[in-house]
């Protein structure tokens, strides 16, 4: 239930959760294009439509569109919400923090200009506007919803140093984590620079869940246009194969593979908790290849 006093005013959620609490994403946020996978400034729309879902990302051309690392603070706040769920605590999309915890969770450092990168990352979430298809069933969004990720926020100073931020996150994001559309991340998952590496990562936490035997088998232009990426096919393929060769995606192996008849090109990832070295991981996927084709 939505967590609301009597003048309709959200109260406000500050959570105390003494030690870093798991870490929840959006399930949502994690397989379509929401975000820029680039800390450069991207003022380009992203534009996606695969005849089920609908979504359109703009972003203002004094702070671009909000990107995979900003969304780190809808992370933490879904990770805070779901907390206090588990202890039967109330919510609300009202949130008021410390930096500094916002930080330690993520795993930043507090020094040099780590408030300043915050802050910045709080008015791309605000700045950009984001149309989808997607529905939440508990709510108004019943068929489109237009919306930002943080409707408002501002700094609390004390003595003239900013020690605190309070926001209030958009409905449409707040009403998915109530439904439970959520999946825990490792904190390991902040560690992962590349902002192409993250979004994969998300792909194959999402799609392979906790049924550690299964896996990831997916086109490659459908993975293209997922990520958003505005880059030719031909760069795009380039960049996971790079990936692929370094196999710098923690958790996953991830291959390229070609199927002959068709000259179609797929994304395989599998578990490392299935296969403990990549020798192993190539052999299943000949076998599932051979399977498939029936040869």
């Amino acid at each position: 239930m939505k967590n609301e006093n009597a003048e309709g005013q959200l109260k406000l959620f500050e959570p105390v959760f003494h030690g870093i609490v798991p870490a929840k994403d959006q399930q949502d946020l994690m397989t379509y294009p929401f975000f820029s996978l680039s800390k450069k400034k991207r003022t380009k729309p992203i534009k996606f439509d695969n005849g089920k879902v609908k979504i359109t990302v703009t972003g203002q051309e004094e702070h671009g569109i909000a990107n995979i690392y900003d969304a780190d603070i809808l992370i933490y706040v879904a990770s805070q919400i779901m907390e206090a769920r588990n202890r039967n605590q109330a919510t609300s999309r009202r949130i008021k923090i410390s930096q500094y915890d916002i930080l330690k969770f993520l795993g930043k450092g507090t020094g040099g200009d780590r408030y300043k990168r915050l802050q910045e990352s709080l008015e791309r979430l605000q700045s950009t506007s984001v149309q989808t298809t997607i529905k939440r069933e508990n709510s108004r969004f019943k068929h489109k919803a237009m919306f930002s990720w943080i409707e408002r926020w501002q700094a609390i100073v004390k003595n003239g140093i900013p020690v605190a931020i309070e926001f209030w996150v958009d409905e449409w994001f707040y009403e998915g984590i109530l439904e439970g559309k959520i999946l825990t991340l490792p904190h390991s998952y902040f560690r992962i620079e590349g902002g192409l590496e993250r979004f994969l990562y998300k792909l194959c936490r999402k799609i392979i869940g906790s049924n550690y035997s299964g896996y990831v088998e997916m086109k490659l232009d459908s993975v293209h246009k997922r990520s958003g990426l505005t880059r030719k096919p031909s760069e795009f393929l380039k960049m996971i194969r790079k990936i692929a060769t370094n196999q710098s995606i923690p958790d996953y192996w991830i291959f390229v593979v070609y199927e002959e008849k068709t000259d179609n090109k797929y994304l395989c990832a599998y578990s490392r908790l299935k296969f403990k070295t990549e020798e192993e991981a190539i052999a299943n996927i000949s076998i599932n290849y051979l399977n498939k084709k029936g040869t």
